[in-house]
């Protein structure tokens, strides 16, 4: 459990070097980004959940990634995000699934640039500080790629509650964001 959180984390662990000039770019690029999909009110911290969610879903979906389910294949034609909810919400129909509630379509990467995005986002882990730092780290990636609470808080050694989970969390969160805040602001 949560080993591909763990995998990635020690993938991508670096000394928490500052950023270089082209990851300045990148992550400003990664955080617009978000902007144009978050509401106008997003404080920086939910920007940053969001591409890690982002992210971490990206990373599922990759070819060879492990997860071996047909979201995994690449599209060779570009449709836009209307016509995949057209086909999707088609295909349940045609599975003659019930109408009343159905379940949220999940789309093949068709967005070329959120390899890249995925890439820089993950990247961001090597500014997480903390005492149990494989812990935190695999907790908060757990949290981004959807399992819930109540799984990921076997991570911790003890009986926790979800609310440990969620402090975990903020707490990954605010080391990110304080890093990321000084080169993201508008109007560098």
């Amino acid at each position: 459990m949560g080993m591909l959180a763990f995998q990635i984390a020690n993938q991508l662990r670096i000394s928490g070097s500052p950023l270089s000039d082209s990851e300045i770019l990148e992550s400003r690029r990664a955080i617009n980004t978000a902007r144009t999909v978050m509401p106008s009110t997003a404080h920086l911290v939910d920007l940053i959940w969001w591409l890690f969610v982002e992210a971490m879903d990206t990373h599922k979906r990759m070819p060879g990634s492990g997860y071996g389910n047909g979201l995994t294949r690449w599209p060779l034609v570009f449709h836009t995000s209307r016509e995949r909810w057209e086909a999707e919400l088609q295909r349940l129909v045609d599975l003659k699934m019930s109408k009343e509630e159905p379940p949220l379509p999940r789309f093949a990467i068709s967005d070329p640039t959120a390899i890249d995005r995925m890439l820089v986002v993950l990247g961001w882990v090597r500014y997480i500080k903390s005492n149990n730092l494989a812990r935190d780290t695999a907790v908060f990636l757990d949290l981004a790629s959807g399992k819930p609470p109540r799984i990921v808080k076997r991570h911790f050694p003890w009986n926790c509650c979800d609310s440990t989970v969620t402090m975990t969390k903020q707490r990954v969160l605010r080391h990110i964001s304080l890093t990321l805040e000084p080169y993201t602001r508008l109007d560098t």
